[in-house]
């Protein structure tokens, strides 16, 4: 019983623990993203879903406080989603459609938003906050690429 209490008391606690896992391959020009041990977070805005994948420093509490790619689901569910050039042009988002854009810390300078192709698949959705939203991207912009894996932690609404 005091190891399940232990175990429970650890999942609360800092904005540092309001973070998942990611991994992130490729090169952006004049970013440094690319991480083994990236942190990933996921914020609902139905019916879209928002994924952020960084290096580090973003959390549910600080959604810009590091260099992030974020994705915009059309949806939030199980499935593979098509990212659409056009970020933030276009509006509205199908079930199947994605946006992407690379951003800085601090938001000082202009983000990478010229995507030329790219997918989101997410293989586990949970439906409630403090689950997880997993799976893999690929991400071509004008000026790099990248790719990698999340499983971000779902923040509150």
């Amino acid at each position: 019983m005091r190891s399940l209490l232990a175990l429970a008391l650890l999942g609360c606690g800092s904005p540092e623990s309001h973070t998942g896992s990611a991994t992130i391959v490729g090169t952006v020009d004049g970013m440094s993203l690319a991480s083994d041990g990236g942190v990933a977070i996921a914020r609902m805005f139905p019916p879209t879903t928002e994924i952020k994948v960084s290096p580090g420093g973003v959390t549910c509490e600080a959604v810009q406080g590091g260099d992030r790619v974020t994705f915009d689901l059309g949806a939030e569910k199980v499935g593979v989603y098509t990212v659409v050039v056009g970020f933030p042009k276009k509006a509205t988002l199908s079930a199947a459609q994605a946006r992407a854009h690379v951003c800085a810390a601090g938001g000082d300078t202009p983000c990478h938003d010229q995507v030329r192709s790219g997918t989101v698949e997410i293989t586990r959705f949970d439906p409630h906050e403090g689950g997880v939203v997993q799976g893999r991207y690929k991400l071509e912009l004008a000026d790099g690429r990248l790719e990698g894996t999340f499983s971000a932690y779902r923040c509150a609404p």
